[in-house]
This record gives structure tokens, sequence and C-alpha cells, in this order.
């Protein structure tokens, strides 16, 4: 039994509703009683979202044991005619997870009644945030992708935004700043931020597909065999890291960077000295970045914390653990109080009084760790210890 001090760690099922929920001409339907949707807007509210546009069905227990899915079925036809939403999506509460009502199925047969279009995702007890995103991701790309069109040469798209992630906003920043530097290219759609059916409707058109986080992959992979789409993964971390980054888009671009974006990465000086040892806490990509970034740096020793379980043969967990509970994640970041630590904004509540870190998202570290300019920022906070 792993006992809960802090935050739990949200589920597959709460990371679907949040990223369905930056569709901005679409509707959440959550299967399930009023409670748990009430629960889920007040905590989602947070994230900037727009929580008027997930509605309950209002479950009772009979319907759970008759097996009844009228309730449902009356629910999205008002839907349709209350809200005219392009799209509907469908998600089950824990409890439905649990019984294994087919609403995909209804949701079928319920297609051709309704103009709207109905997308679900069943989960629920499949893992973490983690294996939400990444499911929510995939499902919106292969119901709301169109048509690939005639690909617009200096047009990308970013996949693997979460609202959920606190440097999310500054990493797409981030990116719009180094494509527009190096190639003048200018972003489409950005998948797990905020967008309409329009904006996804068009991702098959871009020259490029940029992925922020591996949990996005299986969605590039599906844009790729689709419409032709090739993408770029890792993000750019680090001076080297960054370069490599952008002539890699150069490559798939058919047109190297500008001279003047590469200038901007320079390397510290030699006589500049850094910790021999850092501890990096966060989701998986951010932990990844940062490790190669110190790696520059010349740190080698390292504690490597994901804040998720490493799911899929995406995330090649190698020196990167997922403490299995909250006590093990707290007793990992607090057990050396000289070791400086990098984190996620989410990990600060994780760390003992006192602990001196760098918080990637929060108000004193605003900008993106991504980039020339975010090596340059980890580089001056490490070199000042």
């Amino acid at each position: 039994m792993s006992l809960i001090r802090y935050t739990p760690t949200p589920s597959d099922r709460m990371a679907a509703l949040w990223t369905f929920l930056t569709v901005e001409d679409g509707i959440v339907l959550e299967y399930g009683p009023n409670g748990t949707t009430r629960f889920a807007r007040r905590n989602l509210t947070r994230f900037g979202l727009n929580t008027e546009r997930l509605i309950s069905t209002g479950l009772t227990e009979d319907d759970v044991i008759m097996g009844d899915v009228s309730r449902l079925e009356r629910a999205i036809v008002q839907l349709e005619e209350d809200y005219r939403p392009r799209v509907i999506f469908v998600v089950p509460s824990a409890i439905l997870a649990v019984t294994g009502a087919d609403i995909t199925g209804v949701c079928h047969y319920m297609s051709e009644r309704i103009s709207a279009k109905l997308v679900t995702y069943e989960g629920g007890f499949v893992g973490d945030y983690s294996a939400g995103i990444r499911g929510a991701y995939t499902k919106m790309v292969q119901a709301l992708t169109t048509d690939g069109g005639v690909k617009a040469p200096n047009r990308y798209n970013i996949l693997g935004a979460s609202v959920y992630s606190t440097t999310s906003l500054y990493d797409v920043s981030e990116l719009a700043f180094l494509m527009e530097e190096a190639f003048g290219a200018k972003c489409g759609a950005t998948l797990g931020m905020s967008a309409t059916t329009g904006d996804l409707a068009g991702m098959g058109a871009a020259a490029l597909n940029l992925v922020l986080r591996a949990e996005a992959l299986p969605a590039a992979r599906w844009l790729e065999e689709q419409w032709g789409t090739p993408f770029v993964y890792p993000p750019p971390f680090g001076v080297l890291g960054t370069r490599d980054f952008l002539e890699e888009v150069g490559r798939v671009l058919g047109t190297g960077p500008a001279p003047r974006a590469l200038a901007a990465g320079k390397e510290p000086p030699s006589s500049v000295t850094f910790p021999e040892r850092v501890t990096i806490c966060g989701d998986y990509d951010f932990v990844a970045g940062i490790s190669a970034l110190t790696d520059e740096l010349g740190i080698k020793e390292k504690t490597l914390l994901s804040l998720h379980a490493l799911g899929g043969e995406d995330m090649e967990a190698g020196d990167i653990v997922h403490p299995a509970t909250e006590k093990e994640l707290i007793s990992a970041l607090g057990a050396d109080t000289e070791t400086p630590i990098i984190a996620d904004i989410l990990a600060s509540e994780y760390l003992p009084a006192g602990k001196r870190a760098f918080f990637a998202g929060s108000s004193s570290a605003t900008a993106s760790a991504m980039g020339f300019r975010g090596a340059m920022k980890i580089g001056a906070y490490l070199s000042d210890l």
C-alpha cells in the first residue's frame, strides 16, 4: 500500500479529460455520475481550461447494474441540439471502466444520428497521466485530421504539449522562436494546447511535425504514415542538442538553418566550473533533455527521477527511475542536501524545506529550459552554486 501525503499522480482518464478539453469547439462528455465530473471540473479549472465544456450524463446505480446506455444516448442527442459542437469526446468514469460498458459500440451507432464527430476514450485503469495523454493524442489525430492536401513548405505542427506541464507554454514559445529565427517557419497547430477542429484537421498539410514528448510519437508516426509528414524528435536541450535539432529540421525541410540562429549557441568558457553532481526531476522528456544538457557541462553523476511511469518502447529508461511510491520520491529528492536540483515545478512540494532548486516553469524561471536560451539559463544557475 502506498500512502499519499501530497498529490496523487493523475490517472490516464484525468489526462484524457484535460487533453480533449483543449479542443475549443468540442465538448467532453463524461459517462458517469455527477460527482466525478464535479471533482474533475474543480481540478481542471486551474489549467486555464473552459470546464463549462465538460458535461456529465448523471449516471445512476440502476444504469450501472442494468447496463442501461439510454442515458448516454440521450445525452449525445441533447448536446448536439444545445451546443452544435464539431466533436464530442466521450470518456467513461472509473466505475464504467470497471464494468466494461461498450462505449465505443454505442457511439458507433449514435454517430449516424448526429452531425458531430464522436470520439471515445475507454481507459481508466491503463496507467497514469502519461498513458492517458498518449492515448488522447493518438485518438485526436486519427479522428480529426482529414486531408494532407498540398504541403505548406513553411509550416510545422507541435505535438506533445500538455496543459498539465508547467513548462509547455514556454516550450512552445521557445520552439516558435527557434523556428522563426532559423527558418522563418510558422506553427500551424499545437496538439495538446489550445486548438480548433479546423486547426487539427489541417495538420496533415504541414511540412514537418516537432515532437515535444515521447507520448506524442504514436500520433507523429500515424501522421507520417497517413499524410507523409516527417517528424523530428527529441526536442532541443543544450547547446549541442539544439544545434543537432536545427540541423535535423533543416535536413527535413531541405534548407539549412540561418547562420544567426546557430550563432546564438555559445558553449560556456572552459574556466567556468559546475557541480559534480545534480538531481533532475520531472516528466520523462524534461529529465532526459536536462540530463543531456548537463552532460555537455561535464556533469556525469546524476539522480534522474521521472514523475510518471515509463511506458512503451518510446521511453528508454537508462538511468531514469520512476519511484514506485510518493515516499520513495520524497526520499530520493531529499537524500543529499548538498546536491542541486533541476526540476519541474510540479516536483516542488516533494522537496524538504530549504532545499536549493531550479524550478522550470516557476515565476523565477519563466523561460523554457529548451534551446540555446534555456541552456544558458540553466548553465548560469549551476555555475553560481
